[in-house]
């Protein structure tokens, strides 16, 4: 039998593994066999490779931000006179044949790994910016 209290863990832990890995565990565990403390132990697990999996993200875009920065002045250093026209070309380069829309844009942002961070959110207006002129 289910009760409220194994039922919220259930809950709780479905949660967390999606957090985890992307999915829900809809077939990986026989709740009906577990018990409370069982669940709880699997809760503990699986935060924990739901938080290393956070530290792993973080530190990706950290990398990612500090190579698209020098991509910036790679590009600046090939003819661009400033970070705006950098940021100009390489969207041109990603943009290929497509309209600009914010969706190209946060697409170019994710490809190159830095739509969630600080300077990603800072030039995203930016471009849209260039473009609308």
């Amino acid at each position: 039998m289910i009760t409220t209290e194994k039922s919220e863990a259930i809950s709780m832990l479905s949660d967390i593994y999606k957090d985890a890995y992307g999915h829900r565990p809809r077939t990986v565990y026989n709740y009906d066999a577990m018990s409370i403390a069982d669940i709880n132990a699997e809760i503990d697990d699986v935060h924990a490779i739901s938080m290393e999996n956070m530290k792993r993200e973080e530190l990706h875009a950290l990398k990612s931000e500090v190579a698209f920065k020098e991509l910036v002045q790679d590009t600046i250093g090939y003819g661009a006179n400033d970070e705006k026209t950098a940021l100009k070309w390489l969207f041109d380069g990603h943009l290929g044949d497509n309209e600009v829309d914010s969706f190209e844009i946060d697409g170019f942002l994710y490809h190159y790994g830095i739509m969630y961070t600080d300077y990603g959110k800072k030039i995203q207006p930016m471009i849209f910016a260039i473009y609308s002129n």
